[in-house]
């Protein structure tokens, strides 16, 4: 489903429920290749917790959706700066040798 699809359906299903809401989401289209920061999904995922709150279970997906993405985010922006500071020269952060089922694995 395209951006475009998504929001008139995501409009409509809104309006449907509550045609005189004065508190419409605002909704910000991100493109395909767009980074969505981590403040964007922690509002979405208040908002989409408010929806499930207000409008019932149907509106679940959409939080757990966000609630995933988020944590996507976050991962990455963890993996991010341990590359960076891999990058400048920080290899404290490099777990040394382990052992695993009775063979030494490096990290």
């Amino acid at each position: 489903m395209s951006n475009w699809s998504v929001h008139k359906a995501f409009e409509k299903a809104t309006k449907d429920h509550h045609p005189t809401l004065s508190d419409s989401p605002v909704i910000h289209l991100y493109g395909e290749y767009e980074h969505i920061p981590i403040e964007a999904w922690e509002a979405a995922l208040i908002k989409t917790a408010n929806f499930v709150e207000r409008w019932g279970t149907d509106y679940l997906p959409l939080f757990e959706r966000a609630e995933c993405e988020l944590n996507n985010s976050r991962k990455q922006l963890r993996s991010l700066q341990k590359a960076r500071s891999i990058a400048k020269g920080d290899f404290s952060i490099i777990e040394p040798l382990s052992r695993q089922q009775g063979y030494f694995i490096e990290p």
